[in-house]
């Protein structure tokens, strides 16, 4: 068995978190006896509970699996930070995961990156592929900016030169009329991977970096299951798209996909749309809404980066 889409907080970082606190207003929120949360600079708090901060309880759930590929929490990605103050946290968490790939042969890791600064970025990106790492973990763009956007363009280039994996993983949508019954959660999640994919589709990055590979979280959002508007769209403003080398369906097959989707019907479809080489097991573990239980048999249990 396999994994491609699991979060650890090694010591290392939870002990980089306490000593600069204030600085990136990190606090615990104790819930009850049982649940602590940790919210950095008052969004997104989540239970940090042990099978994110012990090693020994995360590898512990590991113990019959092949490979597991090991991702920084979205929280810690700390976009809205000064870059030296990222840039500090990255190299502590990819140092971190080298180490724990170095101890236990089951985990690969993928770093995170001072996105807000693609430049720097690339630089963090080029080191973490030199360390052994498999590529790295990125959100949806920053600000208003796309993944697609050009300012990007920097870290693309170190990406498609080291043909590393970028694992596409949104943060919560902040929609204010998302605002109820964890629907930031529920619906922005996946939306904001959407956005991230589709641009990345119509903007031509596909064709220009053809050497990266892109991992989609959570089933790739709502991407495959309204490839066929965007097909419907192709078709009709051919001018528009001119410039695409594919179809949208054809772009759409050749993301990778992890199966958290927890429905195998949805899974099912997805298999149907992008291909079984495509759909990579994974869980979300130790998220609250993690997804065990998937028969990984119908699925790609030996992609060519794990």
């Amino acid at each position: 068995m396999i994994d491609s889409h699991t979060h650890f907080i090694p010591e290392q970082v939870q002990q980089w978190i306490e000593e600069n606190k204030t600085l990136i207003n990190a606090k615990w929120i104790k819930k009850n006896e049982q649940t602590t949360l940790l919210s950095i600079n008052d969004k997104w708090a989540f239970p940090l509970n042990e099978n994110f901060t012990r090693t020994q309880s995360f590898t512990a759930a590991y113990s019959s699996f092949r490979k597991a590929l090991v991702s920084p929490v979205p929280q810690l990605f700390l976009y809205d930070q000064p870059v030296d103050v990222t840039s500090e946290l990255v190299q502590v968490y990819n140092d971190a995961l080298v180490h724990l790939k170095a101890k236990d042969a089951t985990f690969e890791g993928l770093a995170t990156l001072s996105l807000q600064s693609p430049e720097q970025a690339a630089k963090e990106l080029e080191q973490a592929i030199q360390q052994g790492l498999k590529g790295a973990i990125v959100g949806p763009g920053f600000g208003e900016r796309t993944l697609a956007d050009s300012f990007f363009d920097p870290l693309f280039e170190a990406a498609n030169a080291t043909q590393a994996v970028l694992f596409v993983h949104p943060l919560l949508h902040s929609d204010p009329r998302l605002n109820h019954s964890k629907l930031p959660n529920l619906i922005g999640v996946p939306w904001e991977t959407t956005i991230a994919a589709a641009n990345l589709i119509v903007q031509g990055v596909l064709d220009r970096y053809p050497n990266i590979t892109f991992l989609l979280a959570h089933g790739g959002g709502f991407l495959p299951y309204q490839i066929g508007r965007m097909s419907k769209g192709f078709q009709s403003w051919e001018n528009e798209f001119a410039k695409l080398q594919r179809t949208p369906l054809e772009y759409a097959a050749s993301f990778y996909y992890d199966s958290v989707l927890w429905d195998e019907r949805t899974l099912d479809y997805l298999l149907e749309i992008a291909g079984k080489n495509q759909v990579i097991p994974g869980s979300d573990f130790p998220f609250e809404l993690n997804d065990w239980k998937i028969d990984q048999h119908k699925l790609n249990q030996t992609p060519s980066f794990l």
